[in-house]
C-alpha cells in the first residue's frame, strides 16, 4: 500500500521546470492540497530523524558532535539525547569515542539497538543463535498480523517469532505448495516478511566466521531475553493493574499503556520491554497507545544485566526498597507493601 505525500513547493517548481525544459508545457496540480498550504521545502533529515546516526558517525572519526556547526540548527537536547542513547547501549564512551562494541556494531547492517544486542550475544557466546533473532526483529517480525498470537511458552513475542522463523528455515524449499501454505497459516507467517528476514539473516551470516556461528548456535530463552533487554533499555516497562504497563523511563511516571493484542506478561511482579504504537480509531474516537511485541523481563534478568554492565545499569536492594538506576536516572522504586498489594 502506497501513502500519498504532499510535495513541498520547491518540488512542484522543479516539476514545472521539467515540463518546460524543451518546449512550452503545462503543469497541472491534481491535488486537493493547494500551493499556498504546502511547505516551502522538505524538512532536512537532520531535523526529522534521531541524532544517533549523526553522533555515531562523528564518533567514528573521533569528533564530538557538539563541537560542530550545522546549517540547520538542531532542536535543543537532540544531540544530548542521541549521545545518551548510544552510551546506554555501550557503543560510545563519555568522550564520544567508539567503544569496542561500537566498532563491532558500526559494520553490521542492523540498527544500533540490534547491534548492541548482537555484541552482548557475542560476549555471552550465543551469537549464532541471536543472528536469527536479529533478523526477525529488524524486519519487524515475520507474522502477517500481530493481533493473533502463537506463543510457544516463551512469554515473548520476539522469541515466539524466532521459533516460527527457525521452523520455516527447516522446511525444504522443494516442499509442495500446500505443505508450506499450511505451515504459514498455522504459524501466522507472512511470505514477504519471511523472505526479508531470510535475506537479512544471510547477510549477517556473511559478517562472521562460519566456525564462530556454529559454535554459538545454541542458547536458552533466558539468554536471548537478556540480549533483547540490552537493546531495549529505553523500552522497559513495569507491569501494573488491569493489563497495563507503566514506562520506567518517562517524564510522567503515572502514564500507563494497555498491552497490545498478541502480547503477554505472565506476572504482575515483573517487567517487560516492548514497542509503543499509537492507534487512531476509524470511528473518530480518542487515540490511545498500546505496548506491542513484548518480552517478559524478570528481576533476575535485570540483576544479571546489572552485574554485566555496572557502568550504566545499577540495581540496589535493601529491606524496604528495590531500585533500578540507569545513568543515574531514577527508573523504578517499589516497597514490599506495594508489591504485596499488587500481587
Amino acid at each position: 500500500m502506497l501513502d500519498l505525500v504532499n510535495l513541498p513547493q520547491w518540488r512542484l517548481t522543479q516539476q514545472l521546470g521539467r515540463c518546460n525544459r524543451f518546449r512550452a508545457g503545462i503543469f497541472v496540480l491534481a491535488s486537493h492540497t493547494p500551493w499556498e498550504l504546502r511547505e516551502l521545502e522538505t524538512t532536512p533529515e537532520i531535523k526529522r530523524l534521531p541524532a544517533t546516526q549523526l553522533v555515531m558517525h562523528c564518533a567514528s572519526f573521533g569528533i564530538h558532535p557538539e563541537e560542530l556547526t550545522f546549517d540547520y540548527p538542531l532542536e535543543e537536547g537532540k544531540l544530548k539525547e542521541g549521545i545518551t542513547r548510544l552510551m546506554r547501549l555501550g557503543l560510545i564512551s563519555a568522550e564520544c569515542k567508539l567503544t569496542e562494541a561500537g566498532k563491532f556494531v558500526s559494520r553490521l547492517p542492523v540498527s544500533f539497538e540490534t547491534g548492541a544486542m548482537l555484541w552482548h550475544a557475542k560476549q555471552t557466546s550465543v551469537l549464532g543463535a541471536a543472528l536469527k533473532l536479529a533478523a526477525v526483529m529488524e524486519t519487524d517480525g515475520i507474522r502477517k498480523d500481530f493481533r493473533f498470537s502463537h506463543h510457544c511458552d516463551t512469554s515473548s513475542d520476539w522469541l515466539d517469532g524466532l521459533k516460527a522463523f527457525t521452523l520455516a528455515l527447516t522446511v525444504d524449499r522443494k516442499a509442495d505448495y500446500n505443505s508450506r501454505k499450511q505451515l504459514f497459516e498455522a504459524k501466522n507467517i507472512g511470505f514477504k516478511r519471511l523472505e526479508a528476514a531470510k535475506s537479512l539473516y544471510r547477510k549477517l551470516l556473511r559478517s562472521f566466521p562460519e566456525q564462530l556461528v556454529r559454535a554459538t548456535s545454541i542458547a536458552t530463552d533466558e539468554q536471548l531475553r537478556q540480549c533483547i533487554l540490552v537493546g531495549s533499555l529505553d523500552k522497559l516497562f513495569k507491569y501494573g493493574y488491569g493489563d497495563t504497563l507503566s514506562p520506567v523511563v518517562s517524564e510522567n511516571m503515572f502514564t500507563c499503556y494497555r498491552i497490545g493484542n498478541g502480547s503477554v506478561v505472565n506476572s504482575v511482579r515483573e517487567f517487560a520491554v516492548g514497542n509503543l504504537r499509537t492507534i487512531k480509531p476509524k470511528n473518530g474516537g480518542r487515540s490511545f497507545t498500546v505496548v506491542e511485541k513484548i518480552t517478559r523481563i524478570s528481576k533476575e534478568d535485570l540483576m544479571a544485566f546489572a552485574a554485566l554492565r555496572p557502568e550504566i545499569f545499577r540495581l540496589e536492594e535493601d529491606e524496604c526498597f528495590t531500585s533500578v538506576y540507569l545513568f543515574n536516572d531514577y527508573l523504578v522504586e517499589e516497597t514490599p507493601n506495594q508489591a504485596q498489594s499488587v500481587a
